[in-house]
């Protein structure tokens, strides 16, 4: 008789899945190798996703085979970014914008936000305030995880060349059809479900407002805001 080729192993549960303060930025996380087997790793879990590559068969077991993964390099990069300006106490932002953040990060705060609230909230406000507006010297810093030069290619919709590649290109950018049109400028957080998303979203407008009030003849921040909830 042919040998039975053996199933692959589902993946292994672990004992404690829950590692990291929602408060704090992680510092552990669990890595699973090709078995399905766990290992505590230090750290924080680098930003990637999994994908399949080949059609689940009929078979239950397809269900854990043919897993690839991955990176998100640009993520990768800005999370080193903003986690060195975060440690500067924002160095280069307006007095506003400044005010706000270590407002909104106050440990005593009645109800204190979750690390990825803050951290995306921290993230949209450096690219607008201090890298895309080319403002990038203000920060104090020389170098960067994402260089001025893959920014400014992000911007244009084009390749970068020191980001590592990936299967889908990184872009900032949506680019019309009609060439008399200039490219919509599209930055978004991927948050997961219940992580505060709605929070997130009034904190961005509360800083454009704040900042516009203080600088009324200023273009640097909207003077009105548009919402919209498909769902």
């Amino acid at each position: 008789m042919p040998e039975r080729k053996s199933a692959p192993r589902p993946v292994q549960p672990v004992e404690d899945p829950v590692l990291c303060s929602p408060y704090e930025e992680p510092n552990r996380y669990w890595l699973y190798d090709n078995e399905g087997v766990p290992r505590l790793m230090p750290g924080r879990r680098p930003a990637g996703y999994w994908y399949k590559t080949v059609r689940t068969g009929k078979i239950q077991e397809d269900l854990f085979r043919e897993e690839q993964r991955d990176d998100l390099p640009l993520v990768n990069a800005l999370r080193d970014d903003v986690k060195r300006w975060r440690e500067s106490n924002y160095r280069g932002a307006s007095k506003v914008t400044v005010n706000l953040l270590l407002h909104w990060r106050r440990a005593d705060a009645p109800r204190r936000l979750f690390f990825c609230q803050a951290e995306a909230v921290e993230t949209l406000i450096y690219l607008m305030e201090i890298r895309i507006p080319g403002r990038s010297a203000r920060s104090g810093f020389q170098k960067f995880a994402l260089s001025d030069s893959d920014l400014k290619a992000l911007l244009e919709g084009e390749e970068t060349r020191e980001l590592p590649p990936t299967s889908i290109s990184p872009c900032l950018v949506d680019r019309s059809d009609d060439g008399d049109l200039l490219p919509l400028l599209r930055l978004g957080c991927k948050m997961a479900t219940g992580s505060g998303k709605t929070l997130v979203m009034a904190m961005l407008i509360c800083w454009a407002f704040c900042n516009r009030r203080f600088n009324p003849e200023t273009r640097d921040y909207p003077s009105a805001v548009l919402i919209c909830c498909p769902s």
